[in-house]
């Protein structure tokens, strides 16, 4: 029964969370006590050292002091006390400089947290990077270009937030405030990591949490800049399984500072559905039996990525007040090395185009020693990329499976509203492009693209979109894995919007 496995595979799910979670508060431990065995030979250690504020003066002049000038505090944790038979969540934070630990009420101090952060004006703005790649090169790629922006990667209590979101605990406008205090409080930590850029580069933890965080994050920060990062399903799936067969087990974290980070490295992140009720399953009809037609570890990635997409698309059609309008980055530009990054190539111009973006440099040209580093740093990436395991690959009849799953998601393949296009690898990028006309709803868009377009793609003139084929819309990814099932490869429209109701709303060949 698809209903009963369905829900054998949330108790999955669930221990799974539970116990990466549990992990990551070990490692955050181990680290801060200086070691496993200081942690076990003084059980109760680190509580002893924590105090705990929850007078809401003294919450005031701690939030003050967070703000000044020469402070660092960082979020250790979101988590439940031990010693409170009330079940409250605390806030776990650090003194960076003193490693003083405190431990506060989460909505309450939030709230202040956020009030103090809105009074206290700043010169750098944020970029958020929302994924639905199972993991991509954007924070390498900014770090190694010495772009003057500062990385916020990943940090645990973004994850928290998420299963706390899922869980449906506090209302909608007090988790904006606490995001939005946290995030600040982040961006504070690493001002001085900030260079000519003036930007700190979020990146949202993986796919698994994009469906609960990017709605939040474009709600909370709608005037800063966002970046969407997506692959083909395939791909994904197989990306993310080869990572969880070559993730180290047993490592213990080095620092305090790896210990934060520690759960961005799980594969958890990437391929394991949050705990929930499945909110997706029940929008899509007939999802959950579909999904029950595949073994667990494609079915859970599978789930991750739709939910990406479908935060993304929603947030397309629903977010009115203030717009979203992201640098959409189809994966598959920036990391299969067309042309090698030589200028003028298609991955040259993705490269440029991205940077600008996240720099905020669009009206300035970027540096060549910039360029030069942050393409150098690509090919080493994609090289490693080749280096690894590609011993997962999904059969002809997984991926037949998989599209039928996907096919299933009306909101994802048709709609009412038209759709912004991934950003095109050009000199004269944009993030917004007019939509043509052309092609109905049962047999897919006409592709139109000019012989110039081609040529800067290296793709014959003659490419058409055969929806016929087998694997037309999900087979399409990266080229991350040498042994997966290929397809005829396809064109890309050069139309920026696609109107869903006369065209597909959720174009198939961005996935090629």
């Amino acid at each position: 029964d698809s209903k009963q496995l369905d829900a054998k595979r949330r108790a999955e799910y669930n221990y799974r969370w539970k116990a990466a979670m549990e992990k990551a508060h070990l490692q955050i431990s181990y680290a801060y006590a200086g070691g496993v065995s200081a942690v076990h030979n003084s059980p109760g250690l680190i509580d002893k050292q924590i105090e705990l504020i929850s007078d809401s003066t003294e919450m005031e002049d701690l939030a003050k002091q967070i703000v000044a000038k020469d402070s660092q505090f960082r979020c250790l944790k979101i988590d439940r006390d031990s010693q409170d038979s009330q079940g409250e969540f605390y806030l776990f934070l650090v003194d960076w400089k003193t490693k003083y630990l405190y431990r506060l009420p989460l909505m309450a101090f939030g709230t202040i947290l956020a009030r103090v952060f809105e009074d206290q004006l700043t010169a750098n703005a944020l970029c958020f990077v929302a994924d639905a790649s199972s993991g991509c090169a954007i924070e390498g790629a900014a770090l190694e270009s010495k772009s003057g922006v500062a990385v916020v990667s990943e940090p645990l209590w973004m994850v928290q937030l998420a299963r706390l979101v899922q869980a449906n605990l506090y209302p909608a406008e007090k988790i904006q405030k606490l995001f939005f205090g946290l995030c600040r409080m982040e961006a504070w930590f690493v001002r001085d990591e900030c260079k000519e850029s003036k930007t700190v580069l979020i990146n949202l933890p993986g796919q698994a949490c994009t469906s609960t965080l990017l709605p939040i994050a474009q709600k909370t920060f709608p005037e800063d800049r966002h970046v969407f990062v997506y692959d083909g399903c395939q791909a994904s799936i197989e990306f993310a399984n080869n990572s969880i067969r070559e993730k180290s087990r047993g490592k213990v974290a080095s620092s305090l500072e790896s210990a934060l980070y520690d759960v961005s490295q799980d594969p958890i992140v990437h391929s394991v559905p949050l705990p929930s009720n499945s909110p997706l399953g029940k929008s899509v009809n007939k999802l959950v039996n579909n999904l029950s037609d595949l073994p667990v570890e494609q079915a859970q990635v599978m789930e991750c990525w739709m939910g990406s997409i479908d935060a993304f698309f929603k947030l397309k059609e629903e977010e009115t007040k203030n717009g979203y309008l992201p640098y959409v980055l189809k994966l598959q530009y920036l990391t299969d090395g067309a042309g090698n990054y030589k200028d003028e190539s298609a991955s040259y111009w993705t490269l440029c185009s991205i940077l600008q973006f996240i720099t905020g440099s669009r009206s300035r040209q970027l540096s060549e020693g910039l360029i030069d580093a942050a393409r150098e740093f690509m090919k080493d990436y994609n090289e490693r990329i080749k280096g690894k395991s590609s011993s997962y690959a999904l059969s002809e009849k997984d991926v037949k499976t998989m599209e039928e799953c996907v096919f299933l998601h009306k909101k994802i393949l048709l709609g009412n509203k038209t759709l912004q296009d991934t950003v095109q690898p050009r000199q004269h990028w944009t993030l917004k492009e007019a939509s043509k006309k052309g092609g109905c709803a049962c047999c897919g868009p006409e592709v139109d693209l000019d012989d110039e377009d081609l040529q800067v793609r290296g793709r014959p003139v003659e490419a058409r979109i055969d929806m016929n084929m087998p694997g037309a819309l999900a087979m399409s990814g990266t080229k991350r894995k040498s042994n997966s099932p290929k397809g005829r490869s396809t064109a890309d429209s050069k139309r920026g919007y696609v109107d869903g109701r006369t065209q597909f709303a959720f174009d198939p060949s961005r996935f090629q």
